[in-house]
């Protein structure tokens, strides 16, 4: 998951503990864009880049 999603949507009101798991893949060329990916969360993704983008359009 990348750092920029948030860790905290809501207090947990339930009386069952909320679990969440995360998992890290590093893409290639992680190294060479390591600084960029950290503000660009769609870098290393084109295909979802190119839906972020175009769903982004659409909102306009």
């Amino acid at each position: 998951m990348h750092h920029l999603v948030p860790h905290r949507v809501g207090a947990n009101s339930s009386p069952v503990p909320r679990t969440m798991a995360y998992f890290r893949i590093r893409h290639s060329t992680h190294g060479e864009h390591a600084g960029e990916a950290l503000r660009d969360p769609w870098l290393e993704y084109p295909g979802l880049r190119a839906i972020a983008a175009r769903h982004s359009r659409a909102a306009f």
